[in-house]
């Protein structure tokens, strides 16, 4: 299904790619984790992955960020950017909001803490070569432009 929205989506005959993008969006997109197990078994060779990172992308472009799966991933470009590595504890916060995050993953939190797994007052710091970070996200930016 989605190789055939990206079809649709990337022709350039079609003058409304955004008719093709909302159903892809409503229906699973965020969901794909990038296992490769679809690249690996695919008979023809299909680059299934990058054609939905670019649906992804495309939809972002076109505004729909509010999804779960676009604000995750402003989140994690945003705290890496910043500081050159992800702050676990604030990212399911950026992500879901606070309310959602309290009723729905505070209690596995818990759990963690208590077996030590992680540290709630544990706020990263910047990485030693945070310049070199950022000169790597403005060239990206350069690129893509």
């Amino acid at each position: 299904i989605l190789n055939k929205a990206y079809r649709y989506v990337f022709d350039s005959r079609d003058g409304a790619p955004e008719t093709h993008l909302l159903p892809v969006l409503e229906n699973d997109l965020w969901k794909c984790l990038h296992c490769m197990q679809c690249v690996s078994q695919c008979p023809k060779s299909i680059p299934l992955t990058d054609q939905i990172a670019a649906l992804r992308a495309a939809t972002m472009q076109m505004g729909e960020r509010a999804n779960q799966g676009a604000k995750h991933a402003y989140a994690f470009h945003d705290d890496v950017k910043s500081k050159g590595r992800l702050n676990e504890t604030m990212l399911p916060i950026k992500t879901d909001g606070l309310v959602q995050t309290a009723l729905t993953k505070v209690p596995f939190a818990l759990r963690m803490i208590k077996k030590g797994k992680i540290n709630p007052l544990h706020m990263p710091k910047q990485i030693a070569g945070i310049n070199g970070v950022r000169k790597l996200y403005e060239y990206a930016e350069e690129v893509k432009s």
